[in-house]
């Protein structure tokens, strides 16, 4: 029904309506408590600088902006004939359409404007805005933040079929790559010069009214890892966004812990190529060395004012621990090609580490982790061998594990092995053509 059609979940990023959204997230959603949001860009336009509580906070300023859509209200358990219907009792200033009478609400509110998303005809009238795939409205002179990598897609609401539109860059210039439409959906790509990075302004007229909305596209950091450890190659950053040959300084704070390299060459300035395809992309490497703790810092990227700096804030650098395991069988013979698995955790994600490894043909594995204090498990195994779970901290840095044929026979020692083992036919040939004459000589009467 077209109530349902507004209905949110938070947690799915999807409108009940949508194709994908399963019967059951629907169910979760509706008994989610603050999970479940209104999706009507009327609602959402109107309550901008009004509810200054129950409301989905997604710019995370506290303060009901442009983006941030109305709370409806969704307990646990379901509430026969309040659940999903009202708004949330958190509601501040009180709304008429909450679940129950929480006072002060001397006029139709959001409920007015909520007739409105479901298409009904009002005396008050409509204020034009715009929506993107959230939840969240964004009316005239609101501001739009595009760092992803998809076009904006975005629908207009309280303007003629007809109106037009047009992109420009903080200078007033029309940008070359403009906007497509398609009835009242309007898509804004990337642009084919790879440079998205800047701010925009998109004006839609339709002869009797004028939105401008203000977008802004930061240059977008790509991290290999959002922390950082000693005796680990394998740290990237890669900017994306800017204009070809344009100069990057890479700079931390508040201490120097990290190292900065282009080309193996130590620096903290790269240059971005001229790539379209890739956004023109400039690269880094990142090394640490000599840690002997944990230490936070916040690491910022500059362009000589060309584009806002942006930055990676609260990571850290972590001094690593070497560990070594040595994989035999129950022979005391090396397992080659054996696996180590790491049971990741969300610290050892952050930081890009290698979660499995191949013993070498004496069975040994050397991995490095993060002198963090917490205890990793690893499982060993290998395809004719019972696996078996060990722990990597500190104070087990050096082990030996043992694993268990899963079939002795197809493992059994070879010979010359020291471990037993039937002779090779080879021998056996050679032995009995050397006794030949022996036996030969013996067998005469």
């Amino acid at each position: 029904d077209i109530f349902s059609t507004f209905l949110y979940s938070i947690r799915d990023n999807r409108t009940w309506s949508d194709p994908f959204m399963s019967d059951s997230s629907r169910q979760t959603s509706a008994r989610s408590v603050n999970g479940l949001a209104w999706a009507g860009g009327n609602v959402n336009s109107q309550a901008i600088g009004v509810l200054s509580n129950g409301f989905s906070d997604n710019d995370g300023d506290s303060v009901f902006s442009a983006g941030d859509c109305a709370l409806m209200y969704a307990p646990s358990p379901i509430e026969q004939g309040s659940s999903i219907s009202h708004f949330t009792d958190d509601a501040f200033p009180n709304e008429l359409m909450e679940p129950s009478d929480t006072g002060d609400a001397n006029n139709l509110g959001l409920a007015l404007y909520l007739l409105q998303d479901l298409g009904w005809e009002t005396q008050a009238s409509r204020t034009s805005h715009i929506k993107t795939t959230g939840c969240g409205a964004y009316p005239d002179n609101s501001e739009i933040l595009q760092s992803n990598t998809n076009p904006l897609n975005i629908t207009v609401d309280g303007l003629a079929d007809t109106f037009t539109l047009e992109l420009t860059d903080k200078n007033g210039d029309r940008v070359a790559t403009q906007p497509s439409q398609d009835g009242n959906t309007i898509t804004i790509p990337y642009p084919e010069s790879g440079e998205f990075a800047g701010e925009y302004t998109l004006t839609l007229t339709d002869g009797n009214e004028t939105i401008s909305i203000n977008i802004v596209r930061p240059l977008r950091l790509v991290w290999s890892a959002t922390n950082f450890m000693d005796n680990h190659a394998r740290q990237t950053l890669t900017i994306e966004g800017g204009e070809a040959g344009t100069t990057y300084t890479l700079e931390q704070s508040p201490t120097q812990v990290l190292n900065f390299f282009v080309n193996n060459e130590e620096k903290d300035t790269t240059t971005a190529e001229s790539n379209p395809a890739l956004f023109n992309p400039a690269v880094f490497e990142i090394e640490s060395q000599n840690q002997t703790e944990a230490t936070s810092l916040s690491l910022s990227v500059s362009s000589a004012g060309k584009y806002s700096s942006v930055s990676l804030e609260n990571a850290k650098a972590y001094p690593s621990q070497a560990y070594s395991i040595n994989i035999k069988d129950t022979h005391n013979r090396a397992i080659p090609n054996a696996n180590v698995n790491i049971d990741g955790y969300v610290l050892l994600d952050s930081l890009n580490l290698d979660m499995n490894y191949t013993a070498d043909k004496n069975g040994n594995v050397t991995l490095y982790l993060p002198e963090s204090g917490s205890n990793v498990i690893a499982t060993v195994s290998h395809r004719d061998y019972l696996s078996t779970n060990i722990n990597l901290n500190t104070s087990n840095t050096d082990q030996t594990v043992e694993l268990q044929a899963i079939n002795p026979k197809e493992v059994a020692p070879k010979f010359g092995t020291g471990s037993g083992g039937s002779l090779p036919i080879w021998f056996v040939v050679i032995v009995g053509f050397l006794l030949r004459p022996s036996l030969r000589h013996l067998s005469r009467p």
